[in-house]
């Protein structure tokens, strides 16, 4: 669920050495791996801000600021 908050940030661009259909087929792969492990860093992220901020606009509204 990660990929799509992450596949813009990576920056993995590795060029494969070689004409192998495997490894151009790996390191593809690979950018989608890395690219997903960042994504769900930055979705836990976003998650944990929005936890914060629903009980802060709430104690906002109560109070009123």
């Amino acid at each position: 669920c990660g990929l799509p908050f992450g596949i813009h940030r990576m920056c993995v661009w590795i060029v494969p050495g070689g004409d192998s259909l495997g490894g151009g087929a790996a390191l593809f792969v690979l950018n989608f791996v890395i690219g997903g492990i960042i994504g769900g860093f930055v979705l836990v992220w976003r998650l944990l801000v929005a936890a914060w901020y629903v009980p802060l606009t709430i104690y906002r509204l109560i109070v009123g600021y």
